[in-house]
């Protein structure tokens, strides 16, 4: 997951930062794509979310999804 886009004092964009108090969420998507097979319920959850979470909604929901890491497809 990578928070992207913040600007810095001198204006330039930095990626890897939290924009407008948010991270961007393709980056986690993208990985569950990749390594979790199709109904997995960590795909679907992950794959159901916004694509920005503030980084509170983030922390929130980390205990849901390492539950769901250990479940089965």
């Amino acid at each position: 997951m990578k928070a992207e886009g913040r600007r810095d004092a001198a204006g330039a964009s930095r990626t890897g930062d939290i924009f407008e108090g948010s991270l961007s969420m393709r980056g986690l998507k993208d990985l569950v794509l990749a390594q979790f097979p199709e109904g997995h319920p960590l795909r679907e959850v992950i794959l159901a979310e916004k694509d920005r979470l503030t980084p509170a909604e983030f922390l929130a929901k980390m205990p849901v999804w390492f539950v769901l890491l250990s479940c089965r497809a």
